[in-house]
């Protein structure tokens, strides 16, 4: 997931969700909901918009246990240790909370496909963990206002 649109202040990594992204993010926990797919786990960037799209996710779609932060899933993280640690993991349905382009960079990674995500988007990805390389989008959320 991209995070909500946020307010244009500095610092970047103190950027709080605008108006307009909590909206965005409640139609897409809405969307999500809809597809039956519960959040094993929800982890998100340092960043502060991402860790209110999270906070936010986690209320609206009734995620009760532990946030988690991963300083790998910021603007300039590295794609690589993301997989791997999503790979030795074992989670089912993680959601990941992430930012643009890097969220771009981890889906054509992963599926080979070309996704500029909107924010407060949703991706589902099926992760081959035999060739990471191979996995499979599933579907996309547009939030829309």
């Amino acid at each position: 997931m991209r995070h909500g649109d946020a307010n244009i202040t500095r610092p970047d990594r103190d950027r709080a969700l605008s108006t307009s992204g909590a909206i965005q993010v409640r139609l897409s926990a809405a969307s999500l909901l809809k597809t039956g797919k519960p959040i094993s786990q929800l982890i998100a960037s340092p960043l502060r918009r991402a860790q209110e799209t999270a906070s936010l996710m986690a209320n609206l779609t009734g995620y009760n246990d532990e946030l988690m932060t991963w300083d790998e899933l910021a603007p300039n993280g590295d794609l690589d240790l993301v997989i791997i640690a999503l790979l030795r993991s074992g989670y089912s349905n993680p959601l990941l909370v992430t930012h643009q382009p890097f969220v771009s960079r981890l889906i054509q990674r992963l599926t080979g496909e070309l996704v500029m995500m909107d924010t407060a988007s949703i991706v589902s990805i099926t992760l081959d963990p035999h060739r990471p390389e191979s996995s499979k989008l599933e579907w996309l959320i547009q939030a829309r206002r």
